[in-house]
This record gives C-alpha cells, structure tokens and sequence, in this order.
C-alpha cells in the first residue's frame, strides 16, 4: 500500500511518464511497468527523489519462455495481456500500464482486486471505480486521465506517453 498524498503520486506518476517517453523515444517499450518496478533512489523519501523503473524491456524477452503473469502483477496487466484480441503488447500496453499505477498511486490501491481470475475479468470487461470514488481528494480530470491511459481499446488510449505527459503538465501546472 502506498501513502502518498494525491498530489506527490501526481508528481511520481508524472516522472514515470516521463521515463517511460524518454525510453519510448529511442525504440525501448517496457512492457512490465507496475508499483514492483518503480525504485526510488537514496534512503530516504524526504528529498524527493524522482522515480526509477527497473526490467525496461526484460518481460518482452522473458514473454518467449514465461507466463508473464510470474513477472508482472495481473492487478496493473493491460487486456492485451490476457486476450490477444486486445492486439500486440507495446507502446500502447506501456501507456495502459502507468494509468494503472496512476491510480494506484492516487487511491493506494489496485484498479482491480481479487482472485487471478476476478482480476482478469474486470480487466478485460469492467472499468475499476473512478479515483475520485476511492479517493475523494482527486480531482476529476485525473478521472479521465486514467479512464483515458486505461482504455480497453488501445485506439481509444492515449496514442503516446508523450500525450499522457503533456496532460499532467497541463493540469499540474506549477505543481508539476
């Protein structure tokens, strides 16, 4: 469980798009981001250090030899993971993957809870209560943000990081 105020896991969550873009950018996809992935440098939060992802790009190789639900938590999964209907993982899934740690870093819980097959039931058909339900703190536009970056569809996402990114920094503003 995270215990984060709704405004640092608006700022956490916004340097780890911003990783995730700067690795976009030169034709590296993650494919495995969840909370298990995110380090944070030095021994204390006080300085406020940004971020750190770890396994850039491991789960694709591991794919070809592993069920990627050993390496990647089915709670933060996008659909494409269990249903190739959903399409390919890939930059796309990246984008899935940090509106899910988005939302968990604004309500301190998974989008989805349950069993390994309630989860990927509510993955693949339900939508997760609005952030602003679990925590009444959250603005609604971070509602739409996540809803948006964890679309079903993948052409109904964010179509890069970079989009994602840009939506934070317009919304935080001089908090970003």
């Amino acid at each position: 469980r995270v215990d984060l105020s709704y405004t640092d896991g608006l700022w956490n969550a916004l340097r780890l798009a911003e990783a995730v873009a700067h690795t976009h950018g030169r034709g590296v996809v993650h494919t495995g981001i969840d909370p298990y992935n995110v380090v944070y440098p030095g021994t204390t939060m006080a300085d406020r250090p940004a971020p750190l992802l770890t396994n850039v790009g491991l789960l694709d190789a591991v794919r070809s030899f592993r069920e990627p639900s050993d390496y990647l938590d089915p709670r933060f999964a996008a659909p494409e993971y269990f249903d190739r209907k959903y399409g390919t993982v890939d930059h796309s899934t990246d984008v899935y993957h940090l509106g899910a740690v988005l939302y968990y870093l604004v309500t301190g819980r998974a989008p989805f809870r349950g069993t390994y097959e309630e989860v990927r039931t509510g993955v693949l058909s339900a939508r997760p209560p609005p952030p602003s339900e679990v925590n009444p703190e959250v603005p609604s536009w971070v509602d739409e943000l996540v809803a948006k970056a964890t679309a079903k569809q993948k052409l109904t996402r964010y179509e890069a990081v970079t989009d994602l990114v840009a939506d934070l920094n317009r919304e935080l503003g001089d908090d970003a």
